[in-house]
This record gives structure tokens, sequence and C-alpha cells, in this order.
């Protein structure tokens, strides 16, 4: 995509963040400013790191038995499948294993160095923000809150290949189910998604107002459902329609979910057994 054709594309999308951070980055520095900004990167990627740090290594049982916004896109069977400790797909294969550990680092460091420019060009609220709620049994943690020109709407950071990005016309339903989940409650604005491509590092910026609606109406129903199913041990319906198709084709419990009398048996045995829990 050609300068001129991404610029339109931008000011068509109303971006706000993204024309900031460039702008900011065209600023001349001297040696000492550019050595000064290395080493704030530094700072403030070593506070991640040591947040995060401390999530791995808490042992708050919320952690394994509330809902985590992140999953309120998944299949609700798949949910269940994994509480109750359902058989898994074959182990990966080495090649796969590299694969998917290089996709997960990559996304956690791409997210880190936006965090800390938005940081660096002041624009940047808070990062790794936490979410807790002992009501609705949910927890999780933000990417970031942005002020941004008298607003403070959320920032959630996706890394995503060529050809998702080029298809990309606004945030994807499931991203936008995550974050409404989010500012619910915390009750924030809305959220700034920002779309990564890793193949060229392009950019795309959305913005999406918080929906009450859809809040209420389904997000919430559906972490109470979650919750029901688990302590039920009822097999909620599996939302995917055929093996060979998205989700299903990345499930991890794909292979035994499609497969009747194995699923079927083992369905029954869990609402009576403690498999899980």
């Amino acid at each position: 995509m050609s300068k001129l054709k991404a610029l339109l594309f931008s000011l068509k999308r109303g971006d706000e963040l993204l024309p900031i951070l460039k702008d900011f980055l065209m600023k001349p520095l001297t040696g000492q400013q550019k050595r000064d900004a290395d080493a704030r990167d530094a700072q403030l990627a070593i506070y991640t790191f040591k947040r995060r740090l401390q999530e791995r290594q808490s042992d708050d049982p919320r952690v394994a038995q509330y809902f985590h916004p992140s999953a309120i896109g998944q299949c609700a069977l798949k949910l269940w499948f994994r509480e109750m400790g359902a058989p898994m797909n074959a182990g990966m294969g080495g090649d796969d294993a590299l694969r998917q550990h290089l996709t997960f680092e990559f996304g956690t460091y791409v997210h880190i160095l936006f965090q800390n420019l938005c940081s660096r060009a002041g624009v940047l609220k808070a990062r790794e923000v936490g979410v807790e709620d002992d009501k609705l049994k949910i927890i999780g943690h933000m990417d970031g809150i942005l002020q941004l020109n008298g607003k403070t709407p959320m920032l959630e950071i996706k890394t995503i290949n060529e050809r998702g990005f080029y298809h990309l016309n606004g945030p994807k339903e499931e991203h936008i189910d995550q974050t409404c989940l989010y500012n619910g409650l915390r009750k924030l604005p809305g959220t700034i998604f920002v779309y990564f491509n890793k193949n060229t590092g392009e950019t795309k910026e959305f913005y999406k107002d918080f929906d009450k609606s859809l809040f209420t109406g389904k997000l919430l129903p559906r972490v109470a459902a979650f919750h029901k199913a688990k302590q039920t041990r009822k097999a909620p319906r599996r939302e995917g329609e055929s093996s060979s198709k998205y989700p299903c084709t990345y499930c991890e419990y794909s292979k035994f979910c499609w497969t009747p009398q194995y699923h079927l048996a083992w369905t029954k045995q869990a609402k009576t057994s403690m498999i899980g829990i």
C-alpha cells in the first residue's frame, strides 16, 4: 500500500493515536536524547516484565477459578472441555511447537514496544491494568488506558498476519466482545484498537464505543453460563460448524469433540465425576 493511500485510509477511519505517535517519532533527537529514550524504553520493559513475573508467581486461586475476558470469544464447549480436563489432540511436532512459541512471544514483545512508545509520547495513562470482579467471578488485565484528547479509552494491541491485515475493515468481533467486557467493568468510554501487521510492520487503528447492550445482553450472560456449566458439569453446545472450519481447525480439542462415540461417553462421565474440579 502506498504512503498516500495509507494516509487517506487513516483519515477516513479518523485515527487519533497513530498520528500522534508518528509525529512524535518524527521529532529529531540529539545523541543524548536518543540514549535517554533507549534507557527509558529499557526501564519500561523491565517494569512490565516484573509485573508479568508477579502475575505468574501469584498463588491467587481466582486466576484458575474465574473467567478471563480474553476467552469471551472462544467456543463455550471448548472452555468447558478445558475446565473439565477433557483429552486434547495429540502433541504437536517440533516445528509446530517452535512456531507457536515464537508467535506468542513476538506478540508479547510487540505489546511492550507499543506500550513504551505510547508512554514516551505522553498518551499512556496506565499499562497492564488489572480488572477484577469477585461478584461476577471475572479476572484479567487490559493492555492499557490512554489519555487522549480529553478521553480515557482502553488500548488494545493485536498482532495479525498479512492476509488478515489487508482484509481488516474494523476490529474483529471477538476482540470487540473482549474489550466491551473490560469497558463495562472499568467504566471506560470505549477502545482504541491497534492492529500490527507482523509481515510488514504496518498498522491500522480503529475506535469502538462501549456498547452497553452488548455488555448486559450478551457478554454477562455468557460469563454466567460459563460458571453454571462448570458448576453443573453440563456441557454447553458446540459453536463450531465443522471440524475443517474455523474455529474448530485451531481447537486443541477438535479431534475428541468431533468423534461422537468418545465425546458423548466422556461428557456423560464428566457430569458425575470430579474430573478437572
